[in-house]
C-alpha cells in the first residue's frame, strides 16, 4: 500500500501556493484527487487480494512439506507470509474505516444501526462466568454477590 506521507510530500508544492481559504481549498482538491488515483487501486477488491495471497501461502507451505531441503522455498514462504499478514492488516484497517463512515452518518440518531450497536456491546460486556477462590461460578446471583464484596 502507498504511503500517504511522501505523495503528499512530493505533490504539495507541484500544487502552488495558497495564499488565501480559497486557493487552499483547491489546492486541497487536487491533492484529493492524486490521493484517489494512488489509493483506490490498492482498496478495490481488497478481499480478493488476501484471499489469493492466503492461497500462495498455503501452496508454497504445502510445497516446503514436500521438499524440507529446499531452502528457497522457506524464503518464499516467509515472504508470502509477510505480504499476506501485510494484507489483511491493511483490509482489517479499511472495513475499520468504512464501519466508522457507516457508524458517522447513522450512529446516534435513535437508529436500527446504533439500538444494534448498544445490544452488541450490553452482551459483550455482561459477566458469564467468575474464577472465584473456591472455583468457577456461571450463577448470576453468587457473581453480583462476589462483586458486591469485592468492591
Amino acid at each position: 500500500m502507498p504511503e500517504f506521507e511522501p505523495i503528499m510530500l512530493a505533490n504539495w508544492p507541484k500544487l502552488g501556493r495558497s495564499h488565501d481559504l480559497n486557493s487552499l481549498a483547491c489546492k486541497l482538491k487536487k491533492l484529493k484527487q492524486i490521493i484517489k488515483e494512488n489509493f483506490v487501486p490498492f482498496t478495490n477488491d481488497m478481499s480478493g487480494r488476501v484471499s489469493k495471497a492466503r492461497h500462495d501461502l498455503i501452496r508454497i507451505q504445502n510445497e516446503v512439506v514436500n521438499q524440507p531441503q529446499n531452502h528457497l522455498l522457506r524464503i518464499q514462504e516467509r515472504e508470502c507470509c509477510a505480504e499476506y499478514l501485510k494484507l489483511l492488516k491493511y483490509e482489517r484497517m479499511f472495513i475499520s474505516q468504512k464501519a466508522k463512515v457507516k457508524w458517522a452518518k447513522e450512529g446516534d440518531v435513535n437508529s436500527a444501526f446504533f439500538h444494534a450497536c448498544l445490544k452488541r456491546n450490553r452482551i459483550n460486556s455482561r459477566i458469564l462466568q467468575l474464577n472465584t477462590s473456591s472455583g468457577t461460578t456461571d450463577s448470576p446471583d453468587v457473581i453480583k454477590q462476589e462483586l458486591i464484596n469485592f468492591f
